[in-house]
């Protein structure tokens, strides 16, 4: 995962209103009367009171924006992270905003809020895929709210789809969970380990055609691509380091990017390739590992 200093999960799950128009002029009074009943579900989200947000989230992004930022960004099937990470002095993180683009499931703003040490408060805007009847499925306005006692259970919820109240599905507090430690654990690793621009660090494997490379923390292995120089060198180097445990996983540090994938050959079984320009660090995962 691409992290470095600078200045700066989650898949969502997936009103028809009748007038007297609609209906026809023939029968006024049933029609009328069935809009009505159905009005309330179908007020526009403009008509909703919003959420009651603490005011202690103003604060803790006040406090962001005079602190620099630890930037990262991964992908995880067809879903891309990009996150801005936020540490006091001590080291200790207190916010991240994160942006989480799903392709055709929409795209969310996403807000974690840390008191010290744990996580208080999530919240997320934006546009998810929504199954609300009688509407068929389809991308619709999201809003979610949730706050945590120091224990982390959960001690206010509020969800809302298409301007309208919402059940808060149990996996999905689990998974703003998992993901505010996984931040945590990145915001730790980036400070512990601090990354060049374009710098990964993660575990490298050549075995006969087989050229991978995973980064620390991702659970997404890349196809490794580049010139033919470069990859060889690599591959050198790697041989020389491992010498008979060549084909186990070596911790290495290298500097490059994420691309499109292949499509044809062993590369087309792996999501995107990484393509590799530097070489900065290779030793056996005995010697140095992914914190």
């Amino acid at each position: 995962m691409k992290t470095s200093r600078t200045v700066a999960l989650f898949i969502g799950v997936c009103c028809l209103a009748l007038t007297a128009c609609d209906r026809g002029a023939d029968t006024p009074d049933k029609s009328a009367e069935a809009a009505q009943r159905q009005t309330p579900a179908a007020a526009p989200v403009a008509d909703q009171p919003p959420v009651a947000l603490p005011a202690a989230l103003a604060e803790i992004e006040a406090q962001a924006e005079t602190t620099d930022a630890i930037e990262g960004e991964s992908t995880a099937g067809d879903a891309t992270f990009r996150y801005r990470a936020f540490t006091d002095g001590s080291g200790s993180l207190f916010f991240v905003d994160e942006d989480v683009m799903t392709g055709d499931y929409g795209a969310t703003r996403d807000r974690y809020y840390f008191v010290d040490g744990h996580l208080a408060y999530f919240y997320r805007e934006g546009s998810q895929l929504v199954a609300m009847p009688p509407d068929p499925p389809g991308l619709g306005d999201v809003v979610i709210f949730m706050a945590f006692n120091a224990d982390g259970t959960v001690d206010a919820k509020e969800k809302r789809l298409k301007g309208r109240q919402a059940d808060m599905e149990k996996y999905e507090v689990t998974a703003v969970v998992r993901r505010a430690d996984e931040l945590q654990q990145t915001a730790a690793f980036a400070l512990s380990e601090p990354l060049g621009e374009n710098e990964y660090a993660g575990y490298l494997v050549f075995n006969g055609p087989l050229s991978t490379f995973q980064p620390c923390r991702e659970s997404v292995i890349y196809w490794v691509s580049g010139d033919d120089d470069v990859v060889a060198s690599l591959r050198d180097a790697y041989d020389a380091k491992l010498g008979d445990a060549a084909g186990e996983a070596a911790y290495a540090r290298l500097v490059g990017a994420i691309g499109d994938p292949i499509r044809e050959g062993p590369a087309s079984h792996y999501p995107a390739v990484f393509r590799v320009q530097e070489q900065t660090a290779l030793a056996r995962r005995a010697d140095r590992d992914c914190p």
